[in-house]
């Protein structure tokens, strides 16, 4: 058989494209999504090449989440786990420039695509391109600490990801940071765990802002934001659609500005050809009940095929698209289900009150450490007890 090539930017793939049956896979990208599916194919015999276009695998979850979110080590250990059972990863290696996808799908049986979400969104405001897109600062966080950052930083976003860039210009020792965002408090798509964790470490948080433009000195140097009043985010009928009061206007003094406002798909990397065939009304990846394309042979899934997402939804996808592979390919998989009956804890299930994960003091927090410490396995064989319809305590 040829090679099985996945295209993906999340390790959820990588272990599901390993669970074949003596066919070769081979991936491309590595995030969450990809390292799953590449870990369920390997344990039923396929071969899989990974190729990635950074450093190290891992994706968004080796360089887009904070060390003190999700410290590394994991990442490595999972990855060093599907490397030690056969699989190859070829590092700094990107699809569309040093290897295209007619030349991948031409020496495989089936390919998957899931390349993330990591361009950055094009606001249109006067002055964007003097300011920073917050999935870069992170990825490049380790440049800042060896430089000054700003004394000021204003971070543009109200969701989780706006709230570890304010957290990490924090840690680096920015004097002031504080973030604007469309959404009232009550709105804001963060978590309120992460939005009281901001706060607790002095972050200002203002709601109901929109961005202007940038303010800049007569160097050409950055000294705020002007924003105006957001009235409402969205229309009658819940689409994203913000209006604002023109005349209701306030300045952000900031000598560094850092948008967070969110991440696209970018799906350029297929070629004319493929993009044209491929490409859904919303500019991502259509895709089928099973991961697959209009293409033969060629399935997607996480966030190039639905939009920016969490990890957890694209380590579905992964076991998804690992298992219609493998029956393209001729080597369906047998899924076990549980006959037990479900049963439950009779002690366990009164307690009301949730186990939590314990947080560091904030005076101890820092860049490279990890806030917040794990279950014992006795806590987490005790909050087990509490799960009313799980038929295995997990």
């Amino acid at each position: 058989m040829k090679k099985t090539i996945t295209l993906l930017m999340t390790i959820a793939l990588t272990l599901a494209l390993c669970c074949g049956a003596f066919a070769e896979s081979y991936s491309v990208g590595v995030c969450q999504l990809m390292v799953h599916d590449s870990l369920d194919q390997a344990t039923q015999g396929f071969v899989d090449a990974l190729t990635e276009k950074m450093e190290e695998a891992g994706g968004v979850m080796m360089y887009g989440i904070p060390e003190y979110r999700l410290p590394k080590h994991y990442v490595r250990d999972l990855v060093k786990a599907i490397v030690g059972m056969g699989v190859v990863i070829k590092n700094n290696t990107e699809v569309g420039k040093d290897i295209s996808l007619e030349e991948i799908k031409a020496a495989s049986d089936t390919v998957f695509l899931d390349t993330g979400a990591w361009k950055q969104p094009i606001l249109g405001i006067d002055g964007e391109h003097l300011t920073q897109f917050g999935l870069n600062f992170l990825v490049e966080v380790k440049k800042f600490m060896t430089k000054q950052i700003g004394k000021e930083v204003l971070v543009c976003g109200g969701g989780n990801v706006a709230m570890d860039v304010a957290l990490t210009a924090a840690r680096l020792g920015a004097q002031k940071v504080r973030l604007v965002c469309l959404e009232q408090r009550e709105e804001m798509p963060a978590s309120t765990e992460e939005i009281a964790r901001a706060e607790e470490e002095g972050v200002e948080i203002f709601n109901g802002w929109g961005l202007k433009r940038v303010i800049t000195a007569a160097d050409g140097s950055v000294t705020g934001l002007e924003s105006m009043r957001c009235t409402a985010v969205r229309d009658e009928n819940g689409r994203f659609n913000p209006q604002y009061d023109q005349n209701d206007t306030r300045v952000f003094e900031s000598d560094c500005i850092i948008l967070a406002t969110g991440q696209r798909v970018d799906i350029d990397f297929l070629g004319e050809n493929y993009k044209a065939q491929l490409q859904s009304p919303r500019g991502l990846i259509e895709v089928g009940d099973e991961a697959n394309t209009k293409a033969a042979g060629i399935f997607a899934g996480g966030d190039a095929a639905h939009g920016p997402s969490v990890a957890i939804e694209a380590i579905r996808d992964g076991g998804v698209a690992a298992r219609s592979m493998s029956r393209y390919m001729g080597f369906p998989l047998v899924e076990k289900h549980e006959t037990d009956a479900l049963h439950f804890d009779l002690d366990g299930v009164n307690v009301t009150t949730a186990a939590v994960e314990k947080d560091t003091p904030v005076a101890e927090r820092s860049l490279n450490v990890e806030d917040s410490t794990s279950l014992t396995m006795e806590e987490a064989r005790a909050e087990a007890t509490r799960c009313m319809n799980c038929g295995c305590y997990s």
